[in-house]
């Protein structure tokens, strides 16, 4: 059993509570009153960090638990979702313990496969773009479609990550590939060197992207193929044109992201708490 350090456990002996943060939720807490706060505290500190049988044997000694008691306890910890009852195979642990603040799931990392099985259409690899695609890779998403019709210009260095000098008037979709390939080859990326402006653009190069079989069989399936559709374009044709995919296929996997949304200091966690995953 492990205790889910992510979810912030405070203690508070005079009141005789404990706060930890509530899977799923935005800025929500969960307040459990104790009444030996010394006993319940010591036990979460316990299970927060590498134990064996014998400390938890130590455990009860020290504090006079019975083996009923611990039942109880380890019931109710399982019940309000505190605690991991196994482990996975966990490579990025950062990605472990922000899926468990959305998920609430008995075994640590489990979760982390989700991400990689999500396909992801970004429109833009400009400043927005860029950045998004970073985070998306943190995230272990292993399935882009870039789409930019833009080659990079000198304005665009400074604040447009992955870009330098001498890719000037390179195509930003062929070095947004590249790099993707570099941080992690097992993704599958494709790019489409285009610039779209209208819904009907943005509709015939979905279609493009998948079988024609598919594309015939349902209307609106070529926007359902895609978990994620990010427009980071600045246009204002294109705002308009999600707000009429919305209206069209009711698909609320669609994104319109603008730059103040990925604030410096927290750019992941603004994505998503805006955003909360679709899973």
């Amino acid at each position: 059993m492990q205790l889910k350090n992510h979810l912030n456990f405070l203690g508070d002996r005079n009141k005789q509570e404990i706060t930890f943060h509530l899977s799923g939720a935005i800025n929500k807490n969960v307040v459990v009153g104790v009444d030996d706060f010394d006993k319940v505290w010591s036990y979460l500190v316990l299970l927060s960090k590498q134990h064996t049988e014998a400390d938890i044997l130590q455990w009860k000694e020290n504090y006079h638990v019975t083996d009923a008691e611990l039942c109880g306890i380890h019931s109710f910890l399982v019940t309000q979702g505190m605690v991991y009852l196994s482990d996975s195979s966990v490579k990025n642990i950062r990605l472990a313990n922000f899926m468990g603040n959305w998920v609430s799931s008995t075994t640590y990392g489990d979760l982390n496969s989700i991400m990689s099985s999500k396909h992801v259409v970004i429109l833009g690899a400009g400043t927005v773009g860029s950045s998004l695609i970073d985070y998306l890779l943190q995230f272990d998403v292993q399935n882009f479609t870039i789409i930019d019709g833009d080659t990079v210009m000198a304005k665009n260095i400074p604040h447009q990550r992955n870009y330098v000098p001498t890719e000037i008037g390179m195509y930003k979709c062929d070095i947004a590939k590249e790099h993707i390939l570099q941080v992690n080859p097992n993704c599958h990326v494709d790019i489409y060197k285009q610039f779209l402006n209208t819904t009907d653009e943005f509709l015939s190069c979905i279609c493009n992207m998948i079988p024609t079989s598919l594309a015939e069989s349902t209307t609106g399936l070529p926007l359902q193929m895609f978990q994620f559709i990010c427009l980071v374009t600045p246009s204002e044709d294109m705002f308009v044109a999600s707000d009429c995919l919305l209206n069209l296929y009711k698909i609320s996997r669609i994104f319109r992201i603008t730059p103040n949304i990925l604030s410096a200091k927290t750019p992941v966690s603004a994505f998503w708490a805006t955003y909360p995953p679709c899973l």
